[in-house]
């Protein structure tokens, strides 16, 4: 019997289980969700691949040498478990290359940033306007009795609370927006991914006319009627050209929600098997639930995601071969 595939896939496992990630990041006095970022670890036509990504390539054949120093060790409880086996190394290699995709967000993210500056300008010569407007009250001010004093005093420094609160008030939620990790609403999930939005479903939070006015501008779901919702959901699926047998649900978000959701759709997918479960990284249930499955549909909740975790879910999705058939968003 031919191990080679399974002794391959062994090797993937082991190399980046959380003891082994750990270890590496602590040397390099790091994390491992950002080892993971830069560190990819897998199997093509029988040949183990292991790349790192970094911005000095020292440090990269160092982080390089470090993970595949790990080999021997492991290989023996392969051998011990599995089957006897050699490796052999065919190529040690180190280039550069440009992320056209990186270089685009910058340029998004610096054209924010000269957004922000000429708003602060402009904000800034309003407050300069209206300093000068109650300097000339302040001329005035002489000839009015002490009472009267007081109430121009009360209204000038009311304007300038109000400009200045306004104007803090703005540029704190731009620099959150532009700093955060979290998603803001669902379509930006379909610009940074490439994941088609399945469906919409809404938060159930109740909403006032204007809350339901702006989320409607920004495009978020924000009507109740949930079971159409769920409807659609189902059709989107139904309707897609490849066909899948079998669906596994999940996401970065709360397990009885996921689950919730599974539960609604499932009696009107005909044909389809559908499981469901959250932490596809630390939950072996979950893993194996997705491993028996054909495809993967995430359901991720603005204001709760992260573009992170994300990432690493289409990453761990695209390791165990499963389509991704899309993503639900709720807002």
């Amino acid at each position: 019997m031919d191990f080679t595939d399974t002794i391959a896939r062994s090797y993937v496992s082991l190399l980046t289980n959380a003891d082994i990630m750990n270890e590496v990041a602590e040397k390099f006095g790091t994390q491992s969700r950002y080892l993971k970022e830069i560190l990819s670890i897998y199997v093509s036509d029988r040949i183990l691949t292991v790349k790192v990504i970094h911005s000095d390539v020292d440090t990269a054949q160092q982080i390089l040498e470090c993970v595949v120093g790990y080999l021997p060790s492991i290989g023996e409880d392969i051998t011990k478990n599995i089957a006897e086996h050699s490796l052999g190394l065919i190529n040690n290699t180190s280039y550069s290359y440009i992320n056209l995709d990186l270089i685009d967000k910058q340029k998004e993210q610096n054209a924010l940033l000269q957004s922000l500056n000429q708003t602060k300008t402009e904000n800034n010569n309003i407050i300069d306007d209206a300093t000068y407007n109650l300097r000339e009250l302040d001329k005035d001010e002489n000839a009015l009795s002490n009472d009267t004093n007081v109430v121009f005093k009360t209204i000038k420094y009311s304007i300038v609370g109000l400009i200045a609160g306004v104007f803090m008030v703005y540029v704190c939620g731009c620099m959150a927006y532009v700093i955060g990790d979290r998603i803001y609403i669902g379509n930006e999930i379909r610009d940074r991914f490439g994941m088609v939005i399945i469906g919409k479903i809404a938060s159930g939070k109740n909403k006032n006319i204007i809350d339901k006015r702006i989320s409607r501008i920004e495009g978020r779901c924000c009507d109740n009627s949930l079971n159409d919702n769920y409807q659609l959901i189902a059709e989107n699926i139904m309707g897609m050209k490849e066909k899948y047998s079998s669906i596994y649900i999940t996401g970065s978000i709360s397990d009885t929600v996921i689950k919730n959701i599974s539960e609604k759709i499932s009696p009107m997918l005909k044909d389809i098997k559908v499981k469901a479960g959250s932490d596809i990284f630390n939950n072996a249930e979950a893993v194996k639930g997705l491993s028996d499955c054909e495809a993967v549909l995430f359901v991720e909740q603005s204001g709760i995601s992260k573009y992170s975790v994300i990432q690493e879910e289409i990453n761990k999705a695209e390791w165990l071969g499963k389509a991704i058939i899309g993503c639900v968003v709720i807002e």
